[in-house]
């Protein structure tokens, strides 16, 4: 793995730190000062760093007699970590695009991680020393700043990045459901209100804070799954250390694109509550209050996503089986979920009324055009997975509670699949809470110790690591519209403002965020328009008196776009022209033709002057004063 912070008899942990950092400096000094390529300055700080630690393996210090010189062992482990180190290198700087300088300080501190993750034997006893729980604490703490290092930086998702614009909206006074169109009840703009005091409190743009508040609430939830596991017993270190390590990996390296998605808040706030729920086999425990709390967590977290609530109710079957009784259900952390979650269908009931008598109704006679289907949804890489893990786990025999907690994972895994794919949508990020917990229960089985699930151990940590790599393959998330458009907006010179008329919220967002423009729409996209095109297309709507409340759908949706236009007046407009457009089945639709129908509409915009074509989309600029 690392030759940094290795327990080398002779330089012992201090000498390793000294490394470490001697690897960061020297690394950081030769990309800067001597202008040298990054694998190369990589190469040379490792160079520097396996010097300071060398003399141990070929002279043993005093006091260590009895201790085998082990230069070969070196050597080998010296080229191991040299590839790792220059691994994370290059996948920082070619795959992230993050500056060098960062870059060096991420590789650094992720060797660390993995580094951190070895320093105590994974053996089978179930004592947790001060010193382990400490080195997973710092394992923790690693990951944290490591990701904080790399999500600052990055480019949040475009969903993200459009409740960050409501929510500024809404805490300004427009209301929601009216002066705001959002799809989605008012959670997720709750939990986006945090991370804009958190970037207002330091001073930094609203995607660089809402990223820190993210990872921040990794590291926090992490930290309770670490008390939540050294608190059984009946676990081994090894089983701690081994879903430790799977947690890390299922927030901070599965999410790589869709980084604060409210699936990925989903998983955040879900995954204590529903370890409690799969480990109680294993020991794992909580005080009252705890699950009370825990529950109440779970809570928000699927009424982020209730699409998903199958696989609580998978897991909660499973429970009742193996206990032989329903009863098992009534816990102090099940009647808070349940409880939080209809004192939060309260607050909508009586708190956003709007959202239930405007938004419901328009949703349930448009939004259905969203998405791929069902058979285009299956064509996910991800999924092949989850039968392969099925069958990796349903490989071991016997009853014993290893066995129970790998059924456990598996029904949710299978909720979590049956939730994507009854939504039918095929958006890759739906998948992100199967893919946490296949590799969550891949590391479970990849670490348990008992008899019956031995043989599968390798079979099962290669089969999370795919998982994992395929996170890591597909990348950080990107969005070309941005490189595109923005172009446009920074020759307005200051105080632009932005119409996108397009039905992907990718299209704006985060383009909006990132040219700090002012939004001037009440939709993030054009949500209400495909769906009742594609229905007046049907040959059963052909007839005027046909299919009238479609008609009045498109009838206001043209109406409020003109009111936002005519209010908002943006300088700059994009339009998508693409022959072919999402979600419209290929009908042809043209968005200035539809809204020129508007006579107020047509006489504003004959002010505005095309001033370019970029992706199949016009750029329309505002001349007039």
């Amino acid at each position: 793995m690392s030759i940094h912070a290795a327990p080398w008899w002779h330089v012992g942990r201090l000498g390793g730190r000294i490394a470490t950092i001697a690897h960061v400096l020297v690394s950081a000094i030769a990309g800067t000062a001597f202008a040298r390529a990054p694998l190369e300055s990589n190469a040379l700080g490792f160079v520097v760093a396996a010097l300071i630690v060398s003399p141990g393996h070929f002279r043993p210090a005093a006091g260590c007699a009895g201790r085998v010189r082990q230069p070969g062992l070196f050597l080998a482990r010296a080229l191991a970590g040299l590839l790792l180190s220059s691994s994370i290198m290059w996948w920082v700087t070619s795959r992230l695009g993050l500056p060098f300088l960062q870059a060096t300080v991420v590789a650094g501190a992720s060797v660390s991680v993995l580094t951190l993750a070895r320093t105590t034997s994974l053996t089978d006893r179930n004592s947790v020393s001060g010193r382990e729980y400490s080195v997973d604490a710092r394992l923790i703490g690693a990951a944290t700043v490591v990701a904080s290092l790399a999500y600052g930086q990055l480019m949040l998702n475009h969903d993200s990045s459009w409740y960050l614009i409501a929510t500024r909206q809404w805490l300004g006074g427009v209301e929601l459901y009216s002066g705001i169109m959002e799809i989605n009840p008012p959670l997720a703009v709750f939990l986006t209100v945090p991370a804009l005091w958190f970037a207002d409190a330091l001073g930094t743009t609203d995607s660089i804070g809402f990223a820190l508040y993210i990872v921040l609430l990794c590291g926090g939830v992490l930290l309770v799954v670490q008390h939540l596991l050294r608190d059984a017993d009946a676990l081994t270190l090894r089983s701690r250390r081994g879903l430790l390590l799977g947690a890390v990996a299922a927030l901070f390296v599965v999410p790589l694109d869709a980084f604060g998605q409210r699936e990925h808040l989903m998983v955040i706030l879900t995954l204590p509550y529903l370890l409690l729920v799969v480990l109680s086999p294993k020991g794992v425990r909580a005080t009252t209050v705890g699950a009370i709390a825990l529950g109440s967590a779970a809570a928000i977290g699927f009424a982020l996503k209730p699409h998903y609530l199958t696989a609580p109710a998978l897991l909660g079957l499973a429970v009742a089986v193996q206990q032989r009784s329903a009863r098992a259900l009534l816990t102090p952390a099940n009647v808070a979920v349940v409880t939080v979650g209809l004192g939060y269908l309260a607050i909508v009931w009586f708190g956003f009324p709007d959202y239930f008598s405007r938004i419901v109704p328009l949703g349930l006679l448009t939004y259905g055009s969203f998405g791929s289907g069902f058979l285009r949804s299956l064509a996910q890489p991800v999924l092949l997975f989850a039968p392969v893990a099925t069958a990796i786990v349903l490989r071991g025999t016997g009853n014993g509670a290893e066995r129970q907690v790998a059924i456990r994972f598996l029904a949710i895994v299978l909720g979590f699949a049956v939730s994507y794919m009854v939504q039918a949508k095929g958006w890759h990020y739906q998948l992100l809470p199967l893919t946490a917990f296949l590799v969550l229960v891949l590391a479970w089985d990849a670490v348990s110790t008992a008899a019956a699930l031995r043989k599968i151990a390798i079979p099962s940590a290669a089969a999370a690591l795919l998982v994992v790599s395929y996170s890591l393959a597909r990348g950080p998330y990107g969005n070309r519209n941005v490189e595109a458009f923005a172009p446009f907006i920074a020759d307005v010179g200051a105080a632009p403002s932005v119409l996108v008329l397009s039905s992907n919220v990718s299209a704006a967002f985060p383009l909006v965020n990132l040219t700090g423009a002012r939004w001037t729409s009440r939709f993030p996209a054009q949500w209400l328009v495909p769906g009742a095109v594609r229905m007046l297309a049907r040959p059963a709507c052909q007839a005027p008196a046909d299919c009238e409340s479609h008609r009045a759908v498109l009838d206001a949706a043209r109406r409020m776009v003109v009111e936002d236009f005519l209010t908002g007046r943006p300088t700059i407009v994009i339009v998508d022209e693409r022959p072919s457009k999402p979600y419209f089945d290929g009908i042809p639709f043209d968005y200035l033709t539809w809204l020129g129908e508007d006579p107020a509409f047509a006489a504003v915009f004959g002010s505005y002057a095309f001033v370019g074509h970029r992706r199949q989309y016009s750029i329309w600029r505002r001349e007039d004063p």
